[in-house]
């Protein structure tokens, strides 16, 4: 793909500009900068495959881009859609490529031309002292000295995204909404999605958090799975090893004995063990 750009980010800018946008609102008009970025060009609207790119169910994230569109964030003319403060950096940045390049080329003709001077005979007439200043090399442009800086946007976020995915899934379902991506959440999330092998992994155990009857709320206390649950490391080992699974509850389920109240000995567990309800004091699992 050739060059890797990478852009200038202003944190209080983006953080001021989007406080009035939901987490998922969020992850789609960052995940949507980055790619505009990426193309250094508008994009087309193509909402299957962006609403890939999001993690996003198509209908939702059709819904959330019209308004992103509504609200100014995102511009859309025809088919293609992009950003005015991204437009604004494109061709600025393409700008400072093509001096650079040229300040590069009269570097290269200057050092050329200084060489060839240095091999002529010894008679040969000097140069012009008044030409001296114009031969050499100019100044290094301070954009050759740039560095990529501490929280750039070159690639997408894959803890944003995956906070975005749960997100997703907490509307979709009924699960509690995490509003803050905090930095313990962060780094939280960046352990699970090593554990997990990547974004796939994560996007793999809210598959079988959305499936599991105990994390939607089929308990005694009707409790439901957070975000914070999600990313114990013990909740999410065990979620990924089926402890939570509907299967599990259907394959040992048994007539009840000893409980009065005619619960699922299995799924009363299921629940102690997500910290739902506390073991009974007199033995029990």
């Amino acid at each position: 793909m050739g060059e890797q750009p990478f852009i200038k980010f202003y944190p209080s800018d983006f953080l001021g500009g989007t406080s009035g946008l939901s987490p998922a609102e969020r992850g789609v008009y960052i995940t949507l900068l980055c790619l505009i970025y990426e193309a250094n060009s508008p994009i087309q609207r193509d909402d299957g495959r962006l609403a890939r790119c999001c993690g996003a169910p198509k209908a939702a994230f059709i819904r959330i881009l019209d308004g992103l569109v509504s609200q100014g964030k995102i511009t859309q003319d025809g088919d293609m859609i992009s950003n005015r403060r991204a437009e604004k950096a494109i061709v600025d940045r393409t700008n400072r490529t093509q001096n650079a390049t040229h300040a590069a080329k009269q570097r290269w003709d200057a050092q050329t031309e200084k060489t060839v001077t240095k091999q002529r005979p010894n008679h040969a007439p000097a140069m012009p002292e008044q030409c001296a200043d114009v031969c050499q090399p100019e100044p290094e442009p301070e954009l050759d000295k740039e560095r990529e800086p501490k929280g750039s946007l070159s690639s997408v976020d894959d803890v944003a995204i995956a906070f975005a995915d749960y997100n997703f899934l907490a509307e979709d379902i009924g699960l509690p909404v995490a509003r803050v991506l905090t930095k313990t959440r962060r780094a939280s999330l960046r352990a699970r999605l090593s554990e997990a092998g990547g974004i796939e992994g994560w996007r793999a155990a809210l598959a079988k958090a959305r499936a599991s009857p105990l994390c939607n709320g089929d308990n005694q206390k009707g409790w439901k799975a957070d975000l914070d649950f999600l990313l114990q490391q013990k909740s999410f080992t065990r979620l990924m090893e089926g402890s939570y699974d509907l299967r599990n509850r259907n394959e040992h389920k048994r007539p009840s004995q000893g409980h009065q109240n005619g619960a699922d000995p299995t799924l009363e567990r299921l629940a102690r063990l997500a910290g739902v309800v506390q073991a009974p004091s007199d033995g029990g699992f």
